[in-house]
């Protein structure tokens, strides 16, 4: 069986990219996923992130769909909805979002909430930085 890790990023040009990793869950030691595929892609949203999960899928394995047990993603609205739409192909397929871009999404919130801590926090930065 295997997880898929999936995420975007725009380069220095302003495209975006999309990665694609896929690791092995049936072992007993931790195991690296491996980047199977980058592409460039000309909007983020749901569609284009199952496009490129399907189409890099079936060219790495075409037996694939039934071993496909995990999606790790961040939680932007059209991951989560790319995860719901992916469930057709892969049935087994769970999703699992980033803790770490969820606390961060937790802080944006409180920054906005206290204007204060934030103008003190972005001048701790300000001060400190090299």
């Amino acid at each position: 069986y295997v997880y898929l890790i999936v995420d975007e990023t725009t380069d220095s040009r302003g495209f975006y990219i999309a990665n694609l990793l896929v690791g092995v869950l049936d072992t007993d030691e931790p195991q690296k996923p491996f980047l199977i595929a980058c592409k460039r892609l000309p909007t983020t949203n749901f569609e284009t992130i199952c496009q490129f999960i399907n189409k890099s899928l079936t060219a790495f394995s075409s037996t694939i769909n039934e071993r496909v047990l995990l999606l790790l993603t961040d939680a932007a609205p059209y991951m989560v909805k790319a995860a719901k739409t992916l469930k057709v192909f892969y049935p087994n397929l769970l999703h699992v979002t980033c803790l770490a871009h969820g606390i961060n999404r937790v802080a944006e919130v409180a920054r906005e909430l206290c204007p204060g801590v934030n103008k003190l926090v972005n001048n701790g930065i300000t001060i400190f930085k090299f």
